[in-house]
């Protein structure tokens, strides 16, 4: 709670709250109920507030969206989105739940997480395949998992992968996010990560840790 709290004044473009890997299988309720509280009360200013939900193949999917939609947040996170199948499944549900709410149909977008190598093949697709979708974000520990290979500091291994979602965003006219840096004690590595991605087209990183924030916003400055 202490983190969600403060997270408005560190700078950031944009938000993630996350219900899906961060949060233990114990935890998921506690969480979900915790992210609607603070999306109801919390004034998050003109920051760009996501929520990560949990995947369409888990017995969490579903309610997170009918708990989480209500309180109108910018967009939904879907992660593993490996087809337009599994996009158009969440805004069959997305849809559902804005009419039972009174909402305005398309209020809540969609960010397309791509962390599987058919969600690569199919990133093009993914990006056209409904007009909520408005971003496209990589999802690097997953797939390089997917891959079979080893994440490493210099990134050859996502330079493909990187390549065809920046690419396909760019053609569909929406946002292209790139994956985490995942060691917080190398700003260093992780500008020069920054640098690479926006000369692909990328138009955000993720942060995971507020310390990252500068850094990710020095590599963007034109």
């Amino acid at each position: 709670p202490g983190m969600i709290q403060q997270a408005p004044v560190f700078g950031a473009d944009s938000i993630l709250l996350d219900l899906e890997d961060a949060v233990a299988l114990s935890e998921k309720d506690a969480a979900r109920h915790l992210v609607c509280g603070f999306l109801r009360t919390l004034d998050f200013g003109d920051m760009l507030v996501t929520v990560r939900v949990n995947g369409a193949d888990t017995p969490f999917f579903a309610e997170d969206l009918r708990r989480v939609v209500p309180c109108r947040p910018d967009a939904i996170r879907l992660p593993k989105c490996s087809s337009p199948e599994d996009v158009r499944a969440a805004e069959a549900l997305l849809a559902e739940t804005e009419a039972q709410n009174g909402m305005e149909p398309g209020t809540v977008k969609i960010h397309a997480m791509l962390e599987t190598a058919r969600g690569i093949a199919e990133a093009g697709a993914v990006a056209t395949c409904s007009p909520r979708v408005t971003a496209l974000t990589l999802g690097g520990q997953d797939l390089t998992a997917d891959m079979g290979v080893e994440k490493t500091r210099e990134g050859d291994e996502l330079f493909v992968a990187r390549s065809l979602v920046a690419l396909a965003a760019r053609a569909a006219g929406i946002d292209a996010f790139d994956t985490i840096w995942a060691d917080v004690n190398d700003n260093e590595g992780l500008l020069e990560e920054t640098r690479r991605v926006v000369g692909l087209g990328f138009t955000g990183k993720a942060a995971i840790h507020p310390g990252q924030i500068s850094w990710i916003h020095r590599a963007f400055v034109p």
